[in-house]
């Protein structure tokens, strides 16, 4: 079989396509045993998502296959290697073995024509598959000249050999190759953009002359929705849907008839007549919400946690555009509601069912059934976005609603988890403090909105600007903090290095009166202001004037907005370009802000909260795994005197400081600060905070080992850079529906009600006195730890240690996750 594939970004726009590897076709070697057995083994692992051991059994399978002198299974292997690396994302690997397994094929096949050999049809398919392969890797490159042309040969050789089902499986992947090419590279407005469109059209046509499939329907629906013709489009997808309903694919109906919902909001969006316009909002709303019900089912069957986030990320536009339907139908706690759905869903999963499971003793029974669930939900992911695969789908989930039926049974509160409901926004007012309010963000790619939430009231406001937009504006706000403390450096450097050269050795007065004198680029005031407004508006601001602490959601790129560096008013402001540094009023200033990954988490964070705060693991500058790492004296120095703030206390630094450590005691502890390096990574999961090395741990705890912690602290602090950061989004990557991983969110979900953690590389002294402060303001002065922090980090802005200290670069970072 080879790959027919739909793309999974079909509803809004075009990405690459995924490459789905099965077991595709040819024969299985030469009896039993050697290379034979190793490829059948790799097979397997495959299936399983278990890529290095399948990778270990082709290399073996190769060494075989060479032995024995079994050329196809020579290239068989070659070409399942393909497959893993590019399941490895090493596309280069990829192809390398691809062109050795599609030389070889090649040259037998040269050979064999000349003599006659009845193996050369094998072969000939086996040259079909890796060419269809290598095509479908093409195009999630964007290398759509290189995927039509290979795809062009396969179709010959499929017409050669009188594969009609490789001939229409093909015809589909040529149609999308083109379509793609048009939307992504050419442009569907332009003259050869609608060429190619019209052309993808053709194909699939063809394609469904020789098989009539819901698949090949639905590409041609896309298709004609890039044409603007939404009237063919609906009937295509209408068609797709009674299609793929009777393929049994219940996955894809549910998708298909959320791309309708969206054409549906394009039409109301353009039809002036104030009733029709209402009706397609209720008629797409409808179409939406079935879709999306059809994906969160799927979603609850996916056994892994980072799967679950992954399947989601390319459905987000599914809620955005019933968010868009909603808001317009006037109704803001469906909307609530929504919003909650898309956000919180992966974290909610994670934090229940640990919250659930870390306390139950099962039955052997139970414990069978568990196993059996998880067995077919990691096949149920594997097969969910293959539209040739609604046998398996079917089988599969009809296995798998007999084993939940048996488990709600046996135990009920454990099946229940395969499906938990975001909090009602009645439950959100229960649980806001009195004065408390909350600010919630969405951020889509073409929708965008914030809900202000009371115990009495709820407002909602369209905030005009896509994804894309925002992200550019806070890359370029944070780039700027970086390079003014970049420029500060620099500066003293260049003074000192000029007065030693004259022999000067009291070069720091003369340093600091020439900094304190020249005037600084004062871009990021005007960015701060300009968000203020974008992001609160003035309604929104005289209602948060009477809140005691705002709770923000944000969601996105604002993950990575320091809220508290706002600027909520012009005064102050450098309009002359003279300063040195303004000092504007920061909202921070106004209000204590404490930060959620989602509104519906306070469910889970009420049932931990604590205030005990009396012994204390305080970690700071090991000895880190890798020299490129930068020494922290500051840090070692915050962690000693933190540590006098506490009666009872464990510290460790330097080589003392160890993973191991940490991972065999951090139980202990009602507090747990980390003064050291800490990394965002672009894979969330991978994420870390560095500690010293031991034979038994590499010195880097990842985000995904303390997934797997269980902390009964009521604080932990990472004073650390970059560890407040979160996987929801990555820089020229698409913005994620869950902003569902990194250190904070890993810290929350092994139990810690409150975590304390920064934005970006902090400096080392500022970060020193914030948290000096911190500890003061929490444990001689009782204040809470929002306001603890909040006072500490005003502190710094007003102190006079340092003029620069007024700069949000060195104060802004730190931020609350949690209950107050």
């Amino acid at each position: 079989m080879k790959l027919a594939l739909i793309s999974k970004f079909i509803l809004i726009i075009i990405l690459p396509l995924v490459l789905f590897f099965s077991g595709c076709s040819g024969a299985s070697g030469t009896g039993p045993g050697g290379s034979s057995e190793e490829i059948e083994k790799a097979l397997v692992f495959i299936g399983k998502g278990e890529y290095q051991p399948a990778e270990t059994a082709l290399k073996q399978a190769l060494r075989f296959a060479e032995a024995e002198g079994n050329e196809l299974n020579f290239v068989r292997g070659n070409k399942y290697l393909g497959n893993v690396y590019a399941a490895y994302n090493l596309p280069d690997e990829a192809h390398r073995y691809y062109d050795i397994a599609s030389s070889r094929a090649d040259a037998y096949i040269q050979q064999a024509q000349s003599r006659n050999d009845t193996s050369l049809f094998r072969f000939k398919v086996e040259q079909a598959n890796i060419l269809n392969n290598q095509a479908i890797l093409y195009q999630s490159q964007f290398e759509y000249d290189k995927s039509i042309y290979t795809l062009e040969k396969v179709l010959s050789i499929d017409r050669e050999l009188g594969n009609k089902e490789g001939e229409y499986l093909t015809l589909g992947n040529l149609g999308r190759a083109y379509r793609d090419e048009a939307a992504v590279v050419l442009g569907r407005e332009t003259v050869k953009g609608k060429q190619q469109i019209e052309k993808s059209i053709e194909l699939f046509d063809q394609a469904l002359a020789l098989r009539y499939n819901g698949s090949d329907l639905a590409n041609k629906a896309r298709s004609l929705e890039l044409l603007n013709n939404n009237a063919a489009a609906l009937e295509a997808y209408s068609l797709a849907v009674s299609q793929f309903r009777k393929e049994g694919n219940s996955q894809w109906v549910s998708i298909i008839t959320g791309n309708i919902g969206k054409i549906l909001i394009d039409q109301a969006e353009a039809e002036s007549d104030p009733v029709k316009k209402r009706s397609l909002y209720i008629s797409a709303k409808d179409s939406l919400n079935y879709c999306l019900q059809g994906i969160e089912a799927v979603r609850g069957n996916i056994g892994k946690d980072a799967a679950r986030s992954t399947f989601f990320d390319d459905k987000i536009y599914y809620y955005e555009n019933l968010m868009k339907a909603q808001l317009r139908l006037g109704e803001k706690e469906e909307l609530f509601s929504t919003i909650e759905r898309a956000k919180a869903r992966s974290l909610l999963d994670l934090l229940y069912t640990k919250d659930f499971s870390s306390s139950k003793q099962y039955s052997d029974e139970v414990k069978d059934l568990i196993k059996k669930e998880k067995e077919l939900s990691n096949l149920i992911s594997k097969v969910q976005d293959d539209p040739d695969s609604s046998d398996a789908l079917k089988s599969y989930s009809s296995q798998y609603d007999n084993v939940i039926r048996l488990l709600a049974e046996k135990e009920p509160e454990f099946a229940s988890l395969k499906q938990v409901a975001p909090a009602s926004l009645q439950r959100i007012r229960e649980l806001l403090p009195e004065t408390a309010m909350m600010l919630e963000y969405f951020t889509g790619k073409n929708f965008s909105v914030v809900m202000l939430i009371t115990k009495n009231d709820l407002r909602v406001r369209e905030l005009n600007f896509g994804s894309y937009a925002i992200e550019d504006t806070i890359h370029s706000l944070r780039e700027s903090f970086v390079q003014f403390n970049t420029d500060a450096g620099k500066f003293k450097r260049t003074v000192m290095d000029r007065e030693r050269e004259k022999g000067n050795r009291n070069w720091v007065g003369i340093w600091q009166e020439e900094w304190k004198n020249t005037v600084t680029s004062d871009d990021w005031q005007w960015r701060l202001l300009n968000l203020h407004g974008l992001l609160i508006g003035k309604e929104f601001a005289d209602i948060l004037k009477d809140a005691g602490k705002v709770y923000i959601v944000p969601h996105g790129i604002l993950h990575h907005l320091p809220f508290g560096a706002l600027i909520t008013a012009p005064q102050n402001l450098d309009f002359s370009k003279t300063k040195h540094l303004v000092r504007p009023k920061f909202w921070l200033e106004e209000k204590s802000l404490v930060f959620l990954p989602s509104a519906s988490v306070l469910e889970f964070i009420v049932k931990k909260q604590s205030d005990n705060f009396s012994n204390a693991l305080i970690i700071g500058n090991p000895v880190y795994p890798s020299p490129t790492w930068a020494k922290l004296p500051g840090a070692e120095e915050e962690a000693k005197t933190i540590s006098d703030e506490f009666a009872e206390k464990t510290l460790l630094v330097q080589q003392e400081a160890t993973e191991t450590f940490v991972k065999e005691n951090i139980s202990k502890f009602n507090v747990v600060h980390f003064a050291t390096h800490g990394e965002f990574d672009a894979n969330a999961l991978e994420s870390k905070v560095l500690f010293t090395a031991t034979q038994q741990d590499d010195g880097y705890l990842t985000a995904h080992e303390i997934f797997d912690l269980d902390l009964n602290a009521s604080l932990v602090v990472l004073s650390a850079c970059q560890s407040g950061q979160v996987g929801g989004y990555v820089r020229d990557r698409e913005s994620a529906g869950d902003d569902l991983v990194g250190l904070t969110r890993s810290f929350l979900f092994a139990g810690a009600p409150r975590i304390i953690a920064t934005l970006w590389f902090v400096d080392d002294k500022s970060t020193s006195s914030v948290m000096k402060k911190f500890y003061e303001n929490l444990l001689r002065s009782g204040q809470p730890v929002h306001e603890a922090l909040r006072q500490a980090q005003l502190e710094v802005l007003n102190s006079d240690e340092n003029i620069d200290w007024v700069h949000p670069f060195y104060w802004a970072p730190y931020f609350l996750t949690g209950m107050h």
